[in-house]
């Protein structure tokens, strides 16, 4: 199987796309025109983009590209991210409500 692996978090960009991309080949993928057909639409949050990763991300694990625990662990950092984000107000909200 093929394991998604980069040794230095300094190494060329070109190397990890090169070895995602074999990661890939190497998976049985079915082919975009089915994945296309059961798209539903795109996200319009980060909280919802999180669910839908939470629901399915075992094509991500398969082979050991990515630990469990990794993708676990990169879901609740980013939704602690999206709270903090979350309480602070946004600048049209502030111009609207906050604006002496």
């Amino acid at each position: 199987y093929a394991l998604f692996s980069v040794s230095c978090p300094i190494s060329a960009p070109r190397t990890a796309f090169i070895s995602a991309i074999s990661n890939v080949g190497a998976m049985d993928m079915t082919s975009p025109v089915e994945e296309k057909a059961k798209l539903q639409g795109l996200p319009v949050s980060l909280d919802e983009a999180l669910d839908c990763l939470e629901k399915d991300y075992a094509y991500l694990t398969e082979g050991g590209v990515f630990p469990e625990e990794l993708l676990r662990n990169f879901i609740k950092s980013k939704r602690a991210e999206s709270r903090q984000l979350a309480a602070i107000p946004h600048p049209a909200e502030f111009d609207k409500y906050y604006n002496l």
